[in-house]
Protein backbone atom coordinates (compact mmCIF):
# COMPACT_ATOMS: atom_id res chain seq x y z
CA UNK A 1 0.00 0.00 0.00
CA UNK A 2 1.56 3.26 -1.19
CA UNK A 3 1.55 6.14 1.73
CA UNK A 4 0.08 9.18 1.52
CA UNK A 5 3.33 10.85 0.87
CA UNK A 6 4.08 8.93 -2.05
CA UNK A 7 0.86 9.80 -3.52
CA UNK A 8 1.70 13.32 -3.54
CA UNK A 9 5.19 12.22 -5.24
CA UNK A 10 3.44 10.34 -7.66
CA UNK A 11 1.41 13.58 -8.74
CA UNK A 12 4.93 15.09 -9.85
CA UNK A 13 5.00 12.94 -12.98
CA UNK A 14 2.43 15.01 -14.70
CA UNK A 15 4.96 17.50 -14.27
CA UNK A 16 7.67 15.54 -15.88
CA UNK A 17 11.55 16.06 -15.67
CA UNK A 18 12.45 17.66 -19.05
CA UNK A 19 15.93 15.20 -20.14
CA UNK A 20 18.24 18.15 -19.69
CA UNK A 21 17.99 21.57 -18.26
CA UNK A 22 20.43 24.19 -18.96
CA UNK A 23 20.41 26.99 -17.22
CA UNK A 24 22.66 30.03 -17.45
CA UNK A 25 23.86 31.37 -14.08
CA UNK A 26 26.38 33.76 -12.92
CA UNK A 27 28.01 31.50 -10.42
CA UNK A 28 29.48 34.15 -8.05
CA UNK A 29 25.65 34.89 -7.72
CA UNK A 30 22.92 32.75 -9.09
CA UNK A 31 20.05 34.30 -10.64
CA UNK A 32 16.42 33.40 -9.17
CA UNK A 33 14.98 30.34 -11.93
CA UNK A 34 11.97 31.90 -13.79
CA UNK A 35 9.14 30.14 -15.67
CA UNK A 36 9.15 26.79 -16.26
CA UNK A 37 12.50 26.33 -15.13
CA UNK A 38 11.91 27.12 -11.54
CA UNK A 39 9.04 24.44 -11.73
CA UNK A 40 11.07 21.35 -13.25
CA UNK A 41 13.59 22.53 -10.26
CA UNK A 42 10.86 22.15 -7.44
CA UNK A 43 10.53 18.67 -8.75
CA UNK A 44 13.95 17.85 -8.54
CA UNK A 45 13.93 19.20 -4.82
CA UNK A 46 10.37 17.27 -3.95
CA UNK A 47 11.79 14.18 -4.98
CA UNK A 48 15.01 14.37 -3.42
CA UNK A 49 13.25 15.30 -0.16
CA UNK A 50 13.58 18.88 0.04
CA UNK A 51 10.46 20.57 -0.25
CA UNK A 52 10.51 23.98 1.77
CA UNK A 53 13.60 24.58 -1.11
CA UNK A 54 11.37 24.03 -3.33
CA UNK A 55 8.31 26.23 -1.99
CA UNK A 56 11.79 28.81 -2.24
CA UNK A 57 12.34 28.00 -5.56
CA UNK A 58 8.51 28.65 -6.65
CA UNK A 59 8.14 31.51 -4.62
CA UNK A 60 10.68 33.17 -6.36
CA UNK A 61 9.38 32.22 -9.93
CA UNK A 62 5.56 33.40 -9.18
CA UNK A 63 4.15 35.40 -12.47
CA UNK A 64 6.72 33.76 -14.60
CA UNK A 65 5.42 30.98 -15.78
CA UNK A 66 3.16 30.84 -19.00
CA UNK A 67 -0.76 31.21 -18.58
CA UNK A 68 -1.42 27.60 -20.10
CA UNK A 69 1.26 26.01 -17.56
CA UNK A 70 0.48 27.87 -14.78
CA UNK A 71 -1.18 25.28 -13.03
CA UNK A 72 2.02 23.31 -12.67
CA UNK A 73 3.45 25.94 -11.07
CA UNK A 74 0.48 25.75 -8.47
CA UNK A 75 0.35 21.58 -8.58
CA UNK A 76 4.23 22.08 -8.00
CA UNK A 77 3.82 24.21 -4.63
CA UNK A 78 1.02 22.11 -3.63
CA UNK A 79 3.11 19.21 -3.43
CA UNK A 80 5.56 21.08 -1.66
CA UNK A 81 3.45 22.38 1.05
CA UNK A 82 2.01 18.96 1.64
CA UNK A 83 5.23 17.49 2.08
CA UNK A 84 5.77 19.72 4.86
CA UNK A 85 2.63 19.17 6.49
CA UNK A 86 0.92 22.84 5.74
CA UNK A 87 -1.64 21.40 4.66
CA UNK A 88 -4.18 24.42 4.43
CA UNK A 89 -1.47 25.94 1.88
CA UNK A 90 -1.62 22.59 -0.02
CA UNK A 91 -5.64 22.99 -0.13
CA UNK A 92 -5.27 26.66 -1.61
CA UNK A 93 -2.81 25.08 -4.34
CA UNK A 94 -4.91 22.24 -5.03
CA UNK A 95 -8.16 24.59 -5.41
CA UNK A 96 -6.51 26.70 -8.06
CA UNK A 97 -4.91 23.74 -10.05
CA UNK A 98 -8.49 22.55 -10.64
CA UNK A 99 -9.19 26.18 -11.55
CA UNK A 100 -6.67 26.20 -14.13
CA UNK A 101 -6.55 22.90 -15.25
CA UNK A 102 -10.05 20.68 -14.36
CA UNK A 103 -7.81 17.57 -15.59
CA UNK A 104 -5.29 18.59 -13.13
CA UNK A 105 -3.44 15.41 -11.33
CA UNK A 106 -4.34 16.60 -7.94
CA UNK A 107 -8.01 15.68 -7.66
CA UNK A 108 -7.55 12.66 -5.60
CA UNK A 109 -4.97 14.09 -3.31
CA UNK A 110 -7.06 17.86 -2.65
CA UNK A 111 -10.08 15.50 -1.77
CA UNK A 112 -8.05 13.50 0.64
CA UNK A 113 -6.52 16.99 2.47
CA UNK A 114 -10.33 17.89 2.61
CA UNK A 115 -11.31 15.18 4.38
CA UNK A 116 -8.83 15.36 7.03
CA UNK A 117 -9.84 19.08 7.52
CA UNK A 118 -13.29 17.76 8.08
CA UNK A 119 -14.66 18.97 4.59
CA UNK A 120 -16.28 16.38 3.76
CA UNK A 121 -18.90 17.49 1.50
CA UNK A 122 -15.88 18.89 -0.46
CA UNK A 123 -13.94 16.38 -0.65
CA UNK A 124 -17.00 14.48 -2.19
CA UNK A 125 -18.25 16.96 -4.84
CA UNK A 126 -14.69 17.08 -5.52
CA UNK A 127 -14.05 13.53 -6.59
CA UNK A 128 -17.80 13.31 -8.34
CA UNK A 129 -17.03 16.41 -10.59
CA UNK A 130 -13.97 14.28 -12.20
CA UNK A 131 -12.89 11.71 -10.86
CA UNK A 132 -9.11 10.53 -11.26
CA UNK A 133 -9.09 7.36 -13.35
CA UNK A 134 -5.70 6.58 -12.10
CA UNK A 135 -6.49 5.41 -8.17
CA UNK A 136 -10.23 3.96 -8.76
CA UNK A 137 -9.34 1.88 -5.44
CA UNK A 138 -8.07 4.92 -3.30
CA UNK A 139 -11.01 6.58 -4.31
CA UNK A 140 -13.53 4.00 -3.33
CA UNK A 141 -12.12 3.71 -0.24
CA UNK A 142 -12.02 7.63 0.44
CA UNK A 143 -15.34 7.85 -0.32
CA UNK A 144 -16.17 5.03 2.33
CA UNK A 145 -13.76 7.23 4.91
CA UNK A 146 -16.04 10.36 4.14
CA UNK A 147 -19.03 9.02 4.63
CA UNK A 148 -18.60 7.17 7.57
CA UNK A 149 -19.79 3.78 8.68
CA UNK A 150 -23.48 5.47 10.03
CA UNK A 151 -24.67 7.51 7.27
CA UNK A 152 -26.33 5.07 5.23
CA UNK A 153 -28.70 3.33 8.43
CA UNK A 154 -29.78 6.52 9.31
CA UNK A 155 -29.47 9.55 7.01
CA UNK A 156 -30.89 11.86 9.23
CA UNK A 157 -29.70 11.20 12.20
CA UNK A 158 -25.94 10.04 11.55
CA UNK A 159 -24.62 13.80 13.27
CA UNK A 160 -25.44 12.55 16.36
CA UNK A 161 -22.70 10.00 15.99
CA UNK A 162 -20.23 12.22 14.82
CA UNK A 163 -18.75 14.64 16.97
CA UNK A 164 -15.81 17.68 17.09
CA UNK A 165 -14.03 17.80 20.13
CA UNK A 166 -13.86 21.00 22.27
CA UNK A 167 -10.53 21.95 20.93
CA UNK A 168 -11.30 21.23 17.63
CA UNK A 169 -8.38 19.09 16.71
CA UNK A 170 -10.32 15.83 16.75
CA UNK A 171 -13.03 14.63 14.54
CA UNK A 172 -14.61 11.04 16.50
CA UNK A 173 -17.44 9.08 14.55
CA UNK A 174 -19.10 7.08 17.45
CA UNK A 175 -21.76 4.72 18.23
CA UNK A 176 -20.60 4.78 21.79
CA UNK A 177 -23.41 5.23 24.39
CA UNK A 178 -26.24 4.57 22.31
CA UNK A 179 -27.83 1.85 20.48
CA UNK A 180 -28.84 0.66 17.09
CA UNK A 181 -32.59 0.20 18.56
CA UNK A 182 -32.43 3.70 19.76
CA UNK A 183 -30.75 5.21 16.65
CA UNK A 184 -33.53 3.43 14.94
CA UNK A 185 -36.16 4.81 16.58
CA UNK A 186 -34.63 8.36 17.04
CA UNK A 187 -34.51 8.21 12.71
CA UNK A 188 -38.23 7.08 12.58
CA UNK A 189 -38.92 10.50 14.62
CA UNK A 190 -37.09 12.93 12.36
CA UNK A 191 -38.48 11.58 9.18
CA UNK A 192 -41.87 12.94 10.46
CA UNK A 193 -40.55 16.57 10.23
CA UNK A 194 -41.68 18.17 7.38
CA UNK A 195 -38.40 19.56 5.23
CA UNK A 196 -40.57 22.32 4.07
CA UNK A 197 -40.85 24.01 7.15
CA UNK A 198 -38.83 26.70 7.75
CA UNK A 199 -38.17 25.69 10.95
CA UNK A 200 -37.17 22.07 9.46
CA UNK A 201 -32.96 22.71 10.44
CA UNK A 202 -33.86 23.62 13.58
CA UNK A 203 -36.15 21.02 14.40
CA UNK A 204 -33.46 18.18 12.67
CA UNK A 205 -30.46 19.47 15.05
CA UNK A 206 -32.19 18.56 18.21
CA UNK A 207 -31.76 15.05 16.67
CA UNK A 208 -28.31 15.49 16.60
CA UNK A 209 -27.29 16.41 20.46
CA UNK A 210 -24.04 13.19 20.82
CA UNK A 211 -24.29 11.18 23.91
CA UNK A 212 -21.73 12.09 26.76
CA UNK A 213 -20.40 9.04 26.03
CA UNK A 214 -18.96 10.76 22.62
CA UNK A 215 -17.70 13.71 24.28
CA UNK A 216 -15.97 12.20 27.00
CA UNK A 217 -14.41 10.49 24.25
CA UNK A 218 -13.98 13.02 22.10
CA UNK A 219 -12.36 15.79 24.79
CA UNK A 220 -10.11 13.12 26.46
CA UNK A 221 -8.51 12.41 22.81
CA UNK A 222 -8.12 16.40 22.81
CA UNK A 223 -6.57 16.07 25.65
CA UNK A 224 -4.25 13.24 24.92
CA UNK A 225 -2.89 15.04 22.11
CA UNK A 226 -2.11 17.82 23.67
CA UNK A 227 0.26 15.49 26.24
CA UNK A 228 2.02 13.99 23.16
CA UNK A 229 3.00 17.48 21.65
CA UNK A 230 4.23 18.59 25.22
CA UNK A 231 6.21 15.38 25.94
CA UNK A 232 7.29 15.89 22.30
CA UNK A 233 8.34 19.09 23.30
CA UNK A 234 6.54 20.34 20.32
CA UNK A 235 4.66 24.62 20.62
CA UNK A 236 1.02 24.11 19.88
CA UNK A 237 1.70 26.44 17.24
CA UNK A 238 3.41 23.72 15.05
CA UNK A 239 0.07 22.28 14.39
CA UNK A 240 -0.97 22.51 10.71
CA UNK A 241 -3.91 25.11 10.30
CA UNK A 242 -7.68 23.65 9.78
CA UNK A 243 -5.79 19.80 10.60
CA UNK A 244 -8.60 17.65 12.26
CA UNK A 245 -7.76 14.05 13.28
CA UNK A 246 -9.93 11.37 12.66
CA UNK A 247 -11.38 8.22 14.71
CA UNK A 248 -13.73 5.80 14.42
CA UNK A 249 -14.81 4.69 17.58
CA UNK A 250 -16.76 2.06 17.63
CA UNK A 251 -19.18 0.20 20.60
CA UNK A 252 -18.36 -3.75 19.36
CA UNK A 253 -15.99 -5.52 17.31
CA UNK A 254 -18.19 -6.92 14.60
CA UNK A 255 -18.53 -3.04 13.64
CA UNK A 256 -15.49 -2.05 13.77
CA UNK A 257 -14.21 -5.52 11.61
CA UNK A 258 -16.94 -4.76 9.33
CA UNK A 259 -15.47 -1.03 8.85
CA UNK A 260 -12.13 -2.37 7.87
CA UNK A 261 -13.10 -4.51 5.29
CA UNK A 262 -15.02 -1.58 3.86
CA UNK A 263 -12.00 0.41 3.66
CA UNK A 264 -9.86 -2.01 2.09
CA UNK A 265 -8.93 -4.62 4.61
CA UNK A 266 -5.57 -4.82 6.73
CA UNK A 267 -6.06 -8.07 7.63
CA UNK A 268 -6.09 -6.74 11.66
CA UNK A 269 -6.29 -9.75 13.69
CA UNK A 270 -9.39 -10.37 16.40
CA UNK A 271 -7.33 -9.70 19.38
CA UNK A 272 -6.75 -5.90 18.44
CA UNK A 273 -8.46 -3.19 19.71
CA UNK A 274 -7.53 -0.82 17.19
CA UNK A 275 -4.62 0.70 14.93
CA UNK A 276 -3.77 3.46 13.39
CA UNK A 277 -3.48 3.75 9.14
CA UNK A 278 -0.44 5.75 7.78
CA UNK A 279 -2.26 5.97 4.45
CA UNK A 280 -5.51 7.40 5.84
CA UNK A 281 -4.53 8.82 8.83
CA UNK A 282 -7.54 7.35 10.91
CA UNK A 283 -7.62 5.68 13.98
CA UNK A 284 -9.85 2.50 14.11
CA UNK A 285 -10.88 1.61 17.98
CA UNK A 286 -13.80 -0.60 19.60
CA UNK A 287 -14.56 -0.89 23.36
CA UNK A 288 -13.09 -3.24 24.66
CA UNK A 289 -15.62 -5.89 26.39
CA UNK A 290 -15.48 -6.54 30.09
CA UNK A 291 -13.11 -4.72 30.44
CA UNK A 292 -12.70 -1.66 33.06
CA UNK A 293 -14.43 1.65 32.92
CA UNK A 294 -12.12 4.59 33.15
CA UNK A 295 -13.65 7.52 31.37
CA UNK A 296 -17.70 7.09 30.91
CA UNK A 297 -17.93 3.75 29.00
CA UNK A 298 -14.49 3.60 27.69
CA UNK A 299 -12.27 0.81 28.57
CA UNK A 300 -8.62 0.98 30.08
CA UNK A 301 -7.43 -1.48 27.45
CA UNK A 302 -9.31 0.78 24.77
CA UNK A 303 -7.60 3.98 25.86
CA UNK A 304 -4.00 2.50 26.20
CA UNK A 305 -4.49 1.48 22.50
CA UNK A 306 -5.61 4.81 21.15
CA UNK A 307 -2.66 6.86 23.47
CA UNK A 308 -0.54 4.19 21.54
CA UNK A 309 -1.87 4.61 17.41
CA UNK A 310 -3.02 8.49 18.80
CA UNK A 311 0.83 9.31 18.78
CA UNK A 312 1.92 7.30 15.45
CA UNK A 313 -1.07 9.50 14.37
CA UNK A 314 0.01 12.75 15.63
CA UNK A 315 3.56 12.33 15.16
CA UNK A 316 2.99 11.71 11.68
CA UNK A 317 1.30 14.85 11.32
CA UNK A 318 4.42 16.68 12.85
CA UNK A 319 7.18 15.00 11.17
CA UNK A 320 7.47 11.77 8.61
CA UNK A 321 11.60 11.73 9.56
CA UNK A 322 10.66 9.93 12.98
CA UNK A 323 12.87 6.85 12.92
CA UNK A 324 11.30 3.46 14.03
CA UNK A 325 12.91 3.47 17.57
CA UNK A 326 12.15 6.89 18.41
CA UNK A 327 8.51 6.53 17.07
CA UNK A 328 7.77 3.07 18.44
CA UNK A 329 9.31 3.92 21.94
CA UNK A 330 7.22 6.94 22.34
CA UNK A 331 4.48 5.17 21.61
CA UNK A 332 4.75 2.78 24.07
CA UNK A 333 5.69 5.23 26.45
CA UNK A 334 3.26 7.24 26.28
CA UNK A 335 0.83 3.29 26.08
CA UNK A 336 0.60 3.36 29.52
CA UNK A 337 -1.13 5.68 31.61
CA UNK A 338 -4.20 6.58 33.96
CA UNK A 339 -7.42 8.28 33.05
CA UNK A 340 -9.77 10.32 35.65
CA UNK A 341 -12.85 12.43 35.56
CA UNK A 342 -14.58 11.00 32.61
CA UNK A 343 -11.29 11.54 30.62
CA UNK A 344 -10.42 15.19 31.98
CA UNK A 345 -7.57 14.14 34.09
CA UNK A 346 -4.68 12.09 32.75
CA UNK A 347 -1.13 11.30 33.66
CA UNK A 348 0.66 9.20 30.77
CA UNK A 349 4.30 7.97 30.77
CA UNK A 350 3.46 4.90 33.95
CA UNK A 351 6.10 2.80 34.83
CA UNK A 352 4.20 -0.81 34.76
CA UNK A 353 6.76 -3.27 35.82
CA UNK A 354 4.31 -6.48 35.72
CA UNK A 355 1.10 -7.76 34.00
CA UNK A 356 -0.89 -10.70 34.78
CA UNK A 357 -1.44 -11.84 30.90
CA UNK A 358 2.08 -10.45 29.36
CA UNK A 359 5.52 -9.59 30.15
CA UNK A 360 6.08 -6.08 30.28
CA UNK A 361 8.88 -4.08 28.67
CA UNK A 362 10.41 -3.50 31.94
CA UNK A 363 10.86 -7.39 32.58
CA UNK A 364 12.11 -7.36 29.10
CA UNK A 365 14.47 -4.72 28.96
CA UNK A 366 15.59 -6.38 32.51
CA UNK A 367 16.42 -9.50 30.92
CA UNK A 368 17.82 -8.58 27.77
CA UNK A 369 20.42 -6.53 29.63
CA UNK A 370 21.43 -9.31 31.87
CA UNK A 371 21.73 -11.62 28.71
CA UNK A 372 23.62 -9.31 26.65
CA UNK A 373 20.84 -9.83 23.90
CA UNK A 374 19.89 -5.71 23.46
CA UNK A 375 21.05 -3.95 19.96
CA UNK A 376 24.03 -1.22 20.83
CA UNK A 377 22.70 2.16 20.11
CA UNK A 378 24.99 2.90 17.30
CA UNK A 379 23.11 0.22 15.03
CA UNK A 380 19.28 0.36 16.71
CA UNK A 381 19.19 4.04 16.39
CA UNK A 382 19.16 3.22 12.66
CA UNK A 383 16.73 0.38 12.38
CA UNK A 384 14.94 -0.04 9.40
CA UNK A 385 11.60 -1.68 8.56
CA UNK A 386 13.75 -4.63 7.33
CA UNK A 387 15.72 -4.95 10.60
CA UNK A 388 12.67 -4.13 13.15
CA UNK A 389 10.26 -6.73 11.59
CA UNK A 390 12.40 -9.93 12.33
CA UNK A 391 11.49 -12.92 15.19
CA UNK A 392 12.91 -10.01 18.02
CA UNK A 393 10.10 -7.46 17.46
CA UNK A 394 8.62 -7.60 20.67
CA UNK A 395 12.24 -6.89 22.08
CA UNK A 396 12.66 -3.91 19.71
CA UNK A 397 9.57 -2.47 20.86
CA UNK A 398 10.81 -3.21 24.33
CA UNK A 399 14.32 -1.63 23.73
CA UNK A 400 12.78 1.31 22.17
CA UNK A 401 10.30 1.67 24.87
CA UNK A 402 13.32 1.94 27.73
CA UNK A 403 15.39 4.16 25.72
CA UNK A 404 12.53 6.58 25.70
CA UNK A 405 11.67 6.24 29.41
CA UNK A 406 15.09 6.46 30.29
CA UNK A 407 15.28 9.95 28.38
CA UNK A 408 11.85 11.42 29.87
CA UNK A 409 12.00 9.82 33.04
CA UNK A 410 15.27 8.94 33.52
CA UNK A 411 18.53 10.97 35.40
CA UNK A 412 20.76 11.56 32.39
CA UNK A 413 20.19 15.77 31.75
CA UNK A 414 22.42 15.30 28.89
CA UNK A 415 20.63 12.29 27.21
CA UNK A 416 17.33 13.87 27.62
CA UNK A 417 18.61 17.10 26.10
CA UNK A 418 20.11 15.63 23.24
CA UNK A 419 16.82 13.38 22.40
CA UNK A 420 14.43 16.56 22.87
CA UNK A 421 17.11 18.23 20.28
CA UNK A 422 17.06 15.24 17.53
CA UNK A 423 13.20 15.27 17.75
CA UNK A 424 13.10 18.97 16.99
CA UNK A 425 15.36 18.82 14.06
CA UNK A 426 13.26 15.95 12.87
CA UNK A 427 10.60 18.35 12.55
CA UNK A 428 12.50 20.67 10.63
CA UNK A 429 12.21 17.51 7.80
CA UNK A 430 15.65 16.66 8.49
CA UNK A 431 16.67 13.22 7.89
CA UNK A 432 17.59 10.53 10.91
CA UNK A 433 20.58 9.55 9.49
CA UNK A 434 21.76 13.04 9.30
CA UNK A 435 20.29 14.40 12.49
CA UNK A 436 21.51 11.65 14.77
CA UNK A 437 25.02 11.71 14.58
CA UNK A 438 25.47 15.62 14.10
CA UNK A 439 23.91 15.79 17.70
CA UNK A 440 25.17 12.67 19.48
CA UNK A 441 28.93 12.25 18.37
CA UNK A 442 30.33 8.31 18.82
CA UNK A 443 31.78 9.04 22.30
CA UNK A 444 28.54 10.45 23.38
CA UNK A 445 26.67 7.59 21.96
CA UNK A 446 29.12 4.73 23.56
CA UNK A 447 28.73 6.54 26.74
CA UNK A 448 24.38 7.36 27.08
CA UNK A 449 24.34 3.58 26.28
CA UNK A 450 26.64 2.28 29.16
CA UNK A 451 24.10 5.04 31.48
CA UNK A 452 20.85 3.02 30.08
CA UNK A 453 22.42 -0.19 31.04
CA UNK A 454 23.72 1.33 34.42
CA UNK A 455 19.81 3.15 35.28
CA UNK A 456 18.13 -0.49 34.19
CA UNK A 457 20.02 -2.24 36.40
CA UNK A 458 19.27 0.09 39.25
CA UNK A 459 15.48 -0.14 39.02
Amino acid sequence: MKTFTSLAILLLLAVALPQTLVVAQDKAKPEPLKGMAAVYKASELIQEGKPAEAVKVLDAAKGTVPAKEEWKWWQNKGTAHAELCQDDKAIVCYREVLKLNPKGPCRTILATLLQEADLGEEALDVLNKDEDPRYPEHNAILRVIIEGPFKARWPLTWPKLHHRSKGGNYVVISDIGVTDQEMDALEAEAAKLDPNDKLYAQRLAKFHKPHDDLVSAANLMELSRKEFMAFAGISQSRWPKGKRLRVFFFRDQSRFMSFEQECGGRGVSGSVLGYYTPMWRYISLFNQPGGTKVAGNITQGTIETFWHEGWHQTCHIITRRCPLWMNEGIAEFLGYGTCKDRGTNIELGLLVRAKKDSYTGYELVKEMIRLNRFIPFKEFFYYESREWNTDRVSLNYAQAWSIVYFALRGDNELFKKDFCKIFAELCKDRPATEVIPEVIDDKSMAAYEAAWIAYWKRM
